[in-house]
């Protein structure tokens, strides 16, 4: 018996382990100079959500993806989008959500209606976890009323997801 209790120890070590040089080595990627390796370490992220399932690894590695969509540009952002939707099982197991919603929220100051779009379109792709901040509907309300066609599709999209999640399904009623 107490076999396996070390033995399950030291596999959860080498779990951790191999979590924290897997999150590490895509962290490394994320500092690169080279928009190129950004973005390719970004896609590896649904890798190590599916590899390594543990909140502790998601919520910081979700941390370190929002850090990118504030700091850097729509080709980034679009590739966090991507990497965001293709995880919504994992998106429950965020632990900082007021963090990573506050980083993400922030791109819709910007006075690019593409980067606001994308950020639009992530709050859609969020909907599990920010359907009830009234921040992020009155950004999306805001967006409905935009003269960008871009930024006003993004904000369909987000509303009928927001809606399909949120408790006020009013909120978007002409």
């Amino acid at each position: 018996m107490a076999d396996i209790s070390i033995q399950s120890q030291t596999f959860s070590q080498e779990m951790r382990q191999q979590a924290n040089a897997a999150l590490m080595k895509l962290d490394k990627g994320l500092r690169s100079k080279s928009v190129g390796e950004q973005s390719e370490s970004i896609i590896r992220f649904g890798k190590l959500f599916d590899r390594f399932p543990f909140a502790i690894v998601i919520n910081a590695a979700f941390l370190k993806l929002s850090d990118v969509f504030l700091e850097g540009n729509n080709f980034l952002r679009l590739c966090i989008l991507r990497v965001v939707q293709d995880s919504q099982a994992h998106l429950e197991k965020i632990l900082n959500v007021d963090e990573f919603v506050k980083r993400v929220f922030s791109v819709m100051h910007s006075n690019d209606p593409a980067a606001r779009a994308l950020t639009l379109r992530m709050f859609g792709s969020l909907a599990a976890i920010v359907a009830e901040r009234k921040n992020v509907h009155h950004s999306v309300r805001t967006g409905l009323e935009s003269h960008d066609r871009l930024e006003q599709e993004a904000a369909i999209f987000a509303a009928g997801k927001l809606s399909q999640r949120s408790g006020d399904r009013s909120s978007y009623r002409a």
